[in-house]
């Protein structure tokens, strides 16, 4: 850069000073004057210019300012006379940005105030889709009016504008694809033709069971790829695809007492739509499977254990159990009956207790269950409970009595008058007999002491006959035994 000043004389030839830089670059290939630098479609200085014309402007001013000082010190000037026409101490710079497409960006936009032949920088910024044209209005002290960055030197008060246009009309083409689950509906599938910057809309839409992911491709200028319904800006060629994925739901698996799941367990399962899912229900001991209840539209078999569900949706099943039913069946032999519960076939579930009754008929006694008796307490209790868990088949079983019989007795005599205590053997005594010894002897007490003894008091009256006289013994159910001439009174 050349500096250069000239002082002048009073009435425009010794005034004043002048100045002047002359900027001597060449021009690089893409436009620019060196020591420019094409930056984002206009010319800007490089950081080391900017510094070297600040320094080189700060010393040309201390140059004006001692020149200045030198002439106001003349013998021809009275330094108590005002000046005549004195020179402005600043000037204003309007800037303006006049057309749509870009601003100003360096100084701005609006009345800026500068010293006398101050360097201004001047920047303009494009938008996109459009391009600077030039500077316009007070542009004779602009470098460059051509370039979006270039400067002003300010020796007045200037109003200048910045003009842009568009930039000719270019297409892109924007490719729509889908995955499967969905499809893009705005604008569609396939390629369209877009102007260069043009928004256009995007809508994906989901199929049953499925969901939108993102936009995947050249997603750059797509404003939220994570939004079924979103935008795309055109800048250049682009394939974009909608990214879709099947819908994941809960299946909630429980079941009731007797039983539980082992697939798939029991608890909350995710799986993606259309999954199908085994199912295995497992009966305890003595339980038995029933259903499948819930949400089972989508099981196969509610009725079997062992099936599948098809998932579309949350659902939540349980599998039923119930106690086992089984039969008892219960008879009895000849000599009696069962009265509770009966006889016959009859149906418990699985652990009841049921009662037990057999009575037998006369002249027979019970003798003990027979059959399936594993869970009664006392097989030879007439009365007693059995606990059903099984099909069991149980009898009452009976047997006649035996009529007692007397084999002899001890002492076999007696006189009138006579206490004595009398042995009687034989068998199938029963305890709490009655025994007869005939006229004119008197029982007075009869002991049970074995099936085949009794001890019994007797009294010998003292006007009985003598003779013989038969010895009659007869149990609680009425049957009896008689020994004849068994006794006798001398």
């Amino acid at each position: 850069m050349k500096i250069s000043w000239q002082k002048k004389n009073k009435g425009g030839e010794g005034g004043g000073a002048a100045f002047s830089a002359d900027s001597h670059a060449s021009w690089q290939p893409d436009g620019c004057p060196s020591p420019w630098l094409y930056d984002h479609g206009a010319c800007r200085r490089s950081r080391e210019h900017s510094k070297m014309r600040r320094a080189g402007f700060f010393f040309a001013l201390v140059l004006i300012a001692t020149l200045f000082g030198c002439s106001s010190g003349t013998a021809d000037t009275d330094p108590h006379e005002p000046l005549e026409n004195p020179e402005p101490m600043g000037y204003t710079l309007t800037t303006i940005s006049s057309t749509a497409g870009g601003s100003i960006i360096i100084p701005g936009e609006g009345d800026f105030t500068y010293d006398v032949v101050m360097v201004v920088d001047l920047v303009a910024e494009v938008e996109p889709g459009y391009r600077f044209v030039n500077w316009a209005g007070d542009v004779d002290t602009i470098v460059d009016p051509d370039f979006a960055s270039t400067t002003i030197t300010m020796n007045d008060d200037y109003s200048i504008t910045v003009n842009f246009e568009p930039l000719p009309s270019v297409e892109y083409s924007l490719t729509m694809n889908s995955t499967e689950g969905g499809e893009v509906t705005i604008p569609g599938e396939g390629s369209f033709t877009c102007d260069a910057g043009k928004v256009v809309n995007l809508l994906a839409v989901a199929d049953e069971h499925y969901q939108f992911v993102e936009w995947t491709g050249d997603v750059d200028h797509v404003d939220d790829i994570y939004a079924a319904e979103t935008t795309i800006t055109v800048w250049d060629d682009y394939s974009i695809t909608a990214n879709f994925e099947l819908v994941e739901y809960t299946l909630s698996v429980n079941s009731t007492e007797g039983g539980s799941l082992t697939v798939p367990g029991e608890g909350e399962f995710a799986y993606s739509a259309g999954t199908v899912v085994d199912l295995l229900a497992v009966a305890d001991e003595h339980y038995q499977f029933v259903e499948w209840t819930g949400d089972v539209n989508h099981v196969d078999d509610i009725y079997a254990a062992e099936t599948t569900i098809t998932v579309w949706d949350d659902y939540s099943i349980t599998a039923n159990f119930e106690l086992v039913e089984y039969t008892l069946s219960v008879n009895s032999t000849e000599g009696g009956s069962v009265t509770v519960p009966g006889e016959g076939e009859f149906a418990y579930s699985a652990g009841t207790v049921v009662d037990l009754l057999a009575v037998a008929d006369e002249h027979y006694q019970f003798v003990e269950w027979t059959g399936d008796v594993d869970y009664i307490d006392d097989i030879y209790a007439a009365q007693m409970t059995i606990t059903v868990w099984g099909d069991y088949s149980i009898s009452a079983e009976f047997e006649k009595v035996p009529a007692p019989e007397v084999y002899s007795v001890e002492p076999n005599s007696g006189q009138p008058k006579d206490r004595l205590t009398v042995t009687i053997f034989g068998a199938n005594f029963k305890d709490s007999p009655s025994v007869d010894f005939g006229e004119r002897i008197v029982v007075q007490q009869v002991t049970f002491v074995s099936a085949s003894q009794l001890e019994v008091r007797i009294m010998v009256h003292k006007l009985a006959e003598p003779g013989p006289r038969d010895v009659t013994v007869t149990n609680p159910d009425g049957q009896s035994a008689t020994l004849p001439d068994g006794f006798a009174v001398p």
